[in-house]
């Protein structure tokens, strides 16, 4: 149930290059396929129903063992990301210029900044990229380090494993 916050997001990844988006659905009620149909439309995004019964493994790390098996064959690079995580690049004008630096490598971890609330009570009407502009800081203090997580962005080519939802295991032994 993320639909307010969609077509900024998917809009987002257009301005920042990325080709195409599979989107994992997992049973919204909020409008959102409403919302996904024209960029699906315009075949911007993939829409796939993911709903999941199994407590055991998690959903997440099935559906991005779906993608890298039935998707990433038809890429160089994937990124793994929730609709409240938006990459930009700060040295290039998108993040296919950045990637471009990196072709020798099998995967990039991008550290990942956690917003808060940013002193909101209720959701703002305003853009999430233009409401939430507070973070913890980066590196966390030692008793925080809990909230240094990574987000991966990946050769599909050489992902042997979803370890969890933030490292990939991959061929060459490194995570």
């Amino acid at each position: 149930n993320e639909g307010r916050y969609l077509r900024e997001w998917i809009e987002f990844q257009r301005l920042m290059g990325v080709e195409h988006i599979y989107l994992y659905e997992n049973g919204s009620t909020d409008g959102t396929a409403e919302v996904l149909r024209p960029f699906a439309a315009e075949g911007f995004i993939t829409v796939i129903p993911w709903i999941t019964f199994d407590d055991e493994v998690s959903p997440q790390r099935q559906a991005y063992a779906h993608a890298l098996c039935n998707f990433g064959p038809q890429y160089r690079w994937m990124a793994f990301v929730d609709l409240d995580e938006f990459l930009f690049p700060v040295t290039a004008p998108d993040l296919a210029a950045v990637l471009s630096n990196y072709e020798d490598c099998p995967s990039i971890c991008v550290p990942w900044y956690m917003f808060g609330t940013s002193g909101h009570k209720r959701p703002p009407s305003g853009l999430v990229i233009e409401s939430y502009t507070e973070r913890a800081f980066f590196p966390p203090p030692l008793k925080r380090m809990k909230l240094l997580k990574w987000k991966s962005i990946v050769d599909p080519s050489q992902v042997v494993a979803v370890g969890n939802v933030h490292l990939f295991d991959l061929a060459s032994g490194v995570t």
